[in-house]
């Protein structure tokens, strides 16, 4: 439901110029917007998806693998160590309205090597932090919880396709490229309002009958959707039936490019710590 603005026409533009069959993609189109998402049920859906092509045929040659940010990958590549610990819901519900200083806080009381592990971005992140508590409750001491991996005999999603053979294609992140990734983000978020993308939130608010912010489901919380569902919402007219003669705000446009310029950034932080070979 989420196609013009995820991208997704440039992936199908590159299936089709490559004469690649669109059954062998992957990552795309994996769970409905009203569904909460991390990247445990993202490894474990795709872990399915990978299985049933599998199983179809022992003559693939290739996979394409799209979907999800570095962290995904870095997930899909090395495994994740905490997949089978689960969500503590009534945990969540009694510390989510606390601030991060208050889920710092708690996390110091289980064991102070919790939140020195912690890289300075995930410190400030309340849904990393409230993650943490949880596996402190789980294991009590960071020790505990190194000893655990330790033992774990995991292999990531990707190893399980050996013998496939895995090839992957990073950047080489000069200056040059960041700049002309930029412009192409630039660009590419015009032509997103260009194929209608106001239109794609306006028509998602109706279905989902959400009146307020309070009502909307996950899937239009992310980067973009959030910014013109939250437009859309204060402008929209109960006449209207799409909203013609809403105009898109210069600074509307500028705040989502800056947030796609800024999530890029941050994406090519973690290409960065993918030492040579490391994948």
């Amino acid at each position: 439901e989420l196609d013009i603005g995820t991208n997704k026409f440039s992936i199908l533009n590159f299936f089709n110029d490559n004469n690649l069959p669109i059954k062998h993609l992957l990552g795309v189109n994996l769970f409905p917007i009203t569904t909460t998402v991390n990247v445990s049920d993202y490894i474990k859906s795709l872990q399915q998806q990978l299985d049933a092509i599998l199983q179809q045929s022992n003559k693939i040659n290739t996979i394409i693998i799209f979907g999800g940010s570095a962290l995904y990958l870095n997930a899909l590549v090395n495994g994740i160590d905490t997949i089978n610990i689960p969500r503590n819901e009534k945990l969540r519900a009694q510390e989510s309205e606390l601030s991060v200083e208050e889920l710092q806080t708690t996390l110091l009381s289980y064991d102070p090597e919790w939140l020195k592990n912690m890289n300075p971005s995930d410190k400030l992140n309340k849904r990393r932090l409230l993650r943490k508590i949880e596996l402190a409750q789980f294991f009590k001491t960071y020790a505990s919880f190194n000893t655990y991996k330790s033992s774990l005999q995991q292999k990531s999603l990707i190893k399980k396709l050996n013998p496939v053979k895995v090839t992957w294609v990073l950047p080489k992140l000069t200056e040059e490229y960041r700049d002309n990734v930029y412009e192409k983000i630039n660009q590419r978020v015009l032509y997103m309002f260009k194929l209608g993308w106001l239109n794609e939130v306006y028509n998602l608010i109706k279905k989902y009958n959400i009146g307020s912010y309070a009502d909307i489901p996950y899937g239009l919380k992310i980067m973009g959707y959030n910014i013109l569902t939250k437009f859309l919402l204060q402008n929209i007219k109960p006449k209207n039936s799409y909203g013609e003669d809403i105009d898109i705000p210069d600074y509307i446009v500028q705040h989502i490019q800056q947030e796609h310029r800024n999530y890029a950034k941050q994406q090519m932080s973690w290409v960065r710590k993918f030492k040579k070979g490391y994948m």
